[in-house]
């Protein structure tokens, strides 16, 4: 969560205040969660069915408010096709192969949650 200097209540510091849920002032927070939910909604409503097919959704980073999400059918610049997620896994296999150290150090290091 972040406020800016305006009182304007944000997800994240990163996007625009478009995307204000609420506003804060020097005595009284106006969040209306019901009003939150409902643009939330509609915005994952928009995403899913592409957040489904693609093959990194399991470890996406992108941010949806990146996305023109109050388009009709906003784009996803990290979409991963099958074929795009082949590619992707054909250049780490072939770096890993050229550079065995940084496997060694992944295999000791990497955490998996």
């Amino acid at each position: 969560m972040f406020i800016t200097v305006n009182g304007k209540i944000l997800p994240c510091e990163r996007i625009g205040q478009q995307y204000s849920l609420g506003h804060v002032s020097e005595n009284n927070v106006d969040l209306d969660v019901e009003k939150i939910s409902t643009i939330y909604n509609v915005y994952f409503s928009k995403m899913e069915n592409k957040c489904n097919l693609c093959k990194r959704r399991k470890s996406c980073v992108q941010c949806m408010f990146y996305l023109n999400i109050e388009d009709e059918n906003p784009k996803c610049v990290g979409f991963f096709s099958d074929k795009d997620f082949h590619i992707y896994k054909t250049e780490q296999e072939s770096f890993l192969r050229k550079h065995p150290e940084a496997y060694t150090k992944l295999m000791k290091e990497m955490i998996i949650n």
